[in-house]
């Protein structure tokens, strides 16, 4: 994982992607770039995209029996935190833990999360992976 820090107030859903996905900034969605909060259509922009890199993205409410099971797992996944202001604030974590707040400085988040966003692996090579084998073959076709 790549620390990537948000650079506007909006992005650090974007800037949490990227730093999972090894990303530049620019390359990881903005789905909040017109402001506004969640719609259908800013969830289909996200999971067309992780679809494209050959992940589902899963959305997991924070009283949900399957997020106590992130506390052991060894991935990253983004965790949205209310913060002290009354808005939202979206950080990576692992094992329970934060573990990367793209905010410089921290947002001030409080409580516990109020939901999860999960990247699940569809098949194929993981990207680490996918990018040695490039490193030394030259590009791959798509997966």
């Amino acid at each position: 994982m790549t620390s990537c820090f948000q650079t506007l107030d909006n992005n650090c859903l974007q800037a949490c992607i990227a730093s999972i996905f090894d990303l530049p900034l620019e390359a990881a969605p903005h789905v909040f770039a017109n402001g506004g909060g969640w719609t259908n259509a800013k969830w289909a922009r996200l999971t067309d995209w992780a679809r494209t890199r050959d992940y589902d993205l899963v959305w997991i409410e924070a009283d949900n029996r399957e997020a106590a099971a992130l506390k052991q797992s060894s991935g990253h996944y983004i965790a949205v935190f209310y913060t002290l202001d009354g808005g939202a604030h979206a950080v990576v974590m692992r094992r329970g833990k934060v573990v990367f707040d793209p905010a410089w400085g921290g947002a001030g988040i409080t409580g516990k999360p109020r939901h999860y966003f999960v990247f699940k692996r569809r098949g194929g090579l993981t990207p680490a992976v996918r990018t040695e084998l490039e490193r030394w073959l030259g590009p791959l076709l798509p997966t």
